[in-house]
């Protein structure tokens, strides 16, 4: 069992250079869409974007410090089942204090994916 949690590390280790990777690709196309727009299109709203941008980055902090502290009390040999068990709290937790920060903040973001659910709609509660 031992082994098999060793494999899974090195492919989660792995893993992350290639997600690092996509990520900051995609950024730079971020930016490179962003700029040919604004040639195109005038004005973006860049400060709005860049205020956002900011607001997004601080909520983030709480779950940067919730998924450093879940890496540094991982158990070391821990079974596959606890891995799950300790993956599945970690991203419940950290979805929770992104969420809370979001709200602290006032992220618009965030009402507007709860205007996305189709229960609220069917509700009538599209409307925040």
């Amino acid at each position: 069992m031992a082994a098999t949690s060793t494999r899974c590390a090195n492919l989660l280790r792995d893993h992350a250079g290639l997600a690092g990777a996509s990520s900051l690709g995609a950024y730079v196309n971020l930016l490179a869409l962003l700029l040919i727009a604004r040639r195109r299109l005038g004005p973006l709203g860049g400060r709005a974007l860049a205020g956002s941008a900011g607001r997004t980055l601080l909520a983030s902090l709480p779950l940067a410090g919730a998924c450093g502290l879940a890496l540094a009390l991982w158990p070391a040999r821990a079974s596959f089942p606890l891995d799950v068990a300790w993956l599945a709290a970690t991203i419940v937790i950290g979805a929770g204090l992104f969420w809370a920060a979001s709200v602290a903040l006032g992220i618009s973001e965030r009402l507007a994916l709860l205007k996305l659910s189709p229960a609220r709609a069917r509700a009538g509660l599209g409307d925040v």
